[in-house]
């Protein structure tokens, strides 16, 4: 058995060469192989931006910036959506949400296609959050937040949780490179959780980059997942910034 990379999926998958004799072995494996994952959510429909609309997405919010359906670039298909960070130093983000119910003890699994532009980083000031799953509608004083963000320190991206009223975010895993001038597809599949029982891996590009175990959610459910310019690093971040998404999925 040999992998390969599912481009559409980003997942890897699996070449088998059936012979004669190894067929009721391998029915088994999948039966047992399905009943490992069983519980575990799988990812769902990706929201794109085919017809050139934001519809697919629950809902958008926009601050000193745009978040819309460009055709100029796109993983696949003809559209994507083109996040922009105005700049001036005040707060801003361009982003889809797509709604979730996310638990300790739930597995879950969200992903982007991501395209950072030649001159990203160099752009880069302060913290570039490219997904986030929180809870700031009911707690917008101290909201929980989970995702990756690109850090200022190392312009690497993080997987990352937080509370909000600490004011201290908390890594999980290595730091791992996202290319620019190319489109990246990040996978995130977590066992959410506050102890030792809690899991994370990270896959970039079909590779796993994080794998790692430990506290990885504050505690309290979170039901929105947010996906593009995300957050700033308000008070920074001067220059503007754009960046490309696609096929965001939870």
């Amino acid at each position: 058995m040999d992998f390969s990379i599912n481009v559409a999926t980003g997942w890897p998958r699996a070449r088998v060469a059936v012979r004669r004799g190894t067929l009721a072995f391998l029915v088994a494996f999948l039966a047992l192989a399905g009943t490992a994952i069983a519980g575990s959510r799988q990812l769902g429909i990706p929201a794109t931006f085919e017809g050139g609309t934001t519809t697919q997405f629950d809902s958008i919010s926009v601050a000193n910036g745009s978040f819309r359906a460009d055709d100029s670039r796109a993983a696949s298909g003809s559209w994507s959506g083109k996040a922009v960070y105005g700049g001036g130093g005040a707060n801003g983000y361009a982003r889809g949400h797509l709604k979730v119910n996310w638990s300790a003890g739930d597995t879950v699994r969200y992903a982007e296609l991501v395209y950072l532009p030649k001159g990203f980083y160099m752009a880069l000031q302060g913290q570039c959050v490219l997904m986030r799953a929180d809870n700031w509608d009911v707690y917008p004083n101290d909201a929980d937040r989970v995702g990756i963000g690109i850090y200022r320190s190392d312009h690497k991206g993080h997987l990352f949780w937080l509370n909000e009223s600490e004011g201290i975010s908390h890594e999980v895993g290595p730091a791992f490179t996202i290319p620019a001038g190319r489109w990246n597809r990040i996978v995130v599949e977590q066992r959410l959780g506050t102890g030792t029982s809690a899991t994370s891996r990270v896959y970039l590009n079909g590779n796993l980059v994080v794998s790692t175990t430990g506290q990885n959610f504050p505690g309290r459910p979170m039901d929105k997942i947010r996906y593009g310019i995300v957050a700033i690093g308000a008070g920074i971040q001067t220059n503007p910034l754009t960046l490309w998404i696609d096929n965001a999925r939870r």
